[in-house]
């Protein structure tokens, strides 16, 4: 009589069950793949992703769609994807927006970005410079600063929108130098920057490829970047640190997330693909031509910063701003 046992049969019936799955998994992917912008195109998350989209096709084997859907300082775009299918097709190359400052913003936020997204790698950051236009009431960092400690100060500083990284700049400059600005915020760096070249508006505080040109044309006066450390692009201009500014050390990011849920396989594909795009000396001179600096590293770096980027920028926030 032919005989079995219970653990063996259920063993085979769970491996055969797993086979569809494998499958799947090994022939990701096998259409097209969406990277979702959360930004107008021409902007430097744009310009980042196109660079990334042109690679992960030739990685991937399949066209990776570069998708434009901005509002809300992301929040839009990043919700789309964060309701798309959890299979590797939807990605989002997030920056500090909807990935780590929007919920201290708005009091309905449509997701929480640690729940709704699965880590994929960090791309990429860009260093910012503060930069004075033709009406800034001084022409060098620490008399500027002095105004803004004034107590009638009103420096006024443009932005490319409440809670945008331009914006999250000059508060956190502000808010550890002392001084304050009067905010004035722009539906994108364009018209920021056109206001504070024609003078309406005094200082901005942009991401050094997106300022630089502005910077060599004469139309702005570079006084300080960011960073800890000086930057390639501008080795002449301080950085806030040494200014005497402590405690800050700004750049704005981008990782690449895909929605709650991926398969595991399928993120660390994904990984790896861009941690060798990454890798491509050719690629790196691209991303420095628009000041950027590549990122890289494992799923869980990734997930470790995203969860430290919510959890330390949320108290400066909400020290300064009642949500919405």
């Amino acid at each position: 009589m032919f005989r079995f046992s219970v653990p063996r049969v259920m063993a085979v019936v769970w491996a055969l069950a797993m086979l569809p799955l494998t499958g799947v998994a090994a022939q990701y992917p096998d259409k097209p793949v969406r990277l979702v912008v959360p930004y107008a195109a021409g902007g430097g998350t744009d310009i980042v992703a196109r660079l990334l989209a042109d690679r992960m096709r030739v990685a991937l084997g399949q066209p990776v769609v570069v998708e434009n859907k901005p509002g809300a300082n992301g929040t839009i775009g990043a919700d789309m994807v964060a309701r798309a299918p959890a299979d590797g097709y939807t990605l989002l190359l997030g920056g500090m927006g909807p990935l780590a400052i929007n919920p201290s913003l708005v009091a309905q936020m449509p997701y929480e970005p640690i729940k709704a997204f699965a880590p994929v790698v960090k791309v990429s950051s860009m260093p910012f410079v503060l930069a004075a236009g033709p009406s800034a009431p001084a022409s060098d960092f620490s008399s500027l600063m002095a105004q803004a400690r004034g107590k009638d100060a009103k420096v006024t500083a443009a932005n490319a929108g409440e809670g945008s990284p331009q914006h999250l700049c000059a508060l956190l400059l502000a808010k550890r130098a002392d001084a304050s600005f009067v905010d004035v915020s722009y539906k994108g760096a364009a018209p920021a920057i056109n206001d504070v070249i024609g003078g309406s508006v005094q200082i901005v505080c942009e991401n050094v490829g997106t300022i630089r040109p502005f910077v060599i044309s004469g139309k702005v006066k570079p006084l300080a970047v960011s960073t800890a450390e000086r930057v390639a692009l501008m080795p002449d201009v301080p950085s806030f640190r040494e200014l005497g500014v402590k405690d800050i050390d700004f750049s704005a990011w981008f990782v690449l997330v895909a929605p709650a849920g991926t398969p595991g396989d399928v993120v660390d594909r994904l990984n790896k693909e861009v941690n060798a795009i990454l890798r491509q000396p050719e690629f790196v001179a691209r991303l420095a031509d628009v000041a950027n600096v590549p990122l890289g590293g494992s799923v869980e770096a990734a997930r470790e910063f995203l969860v430290r980027e919510n959890r330390d920028w949320p108290p400066l926030l909400k020290s300064v701003y009642a949500p919405r």
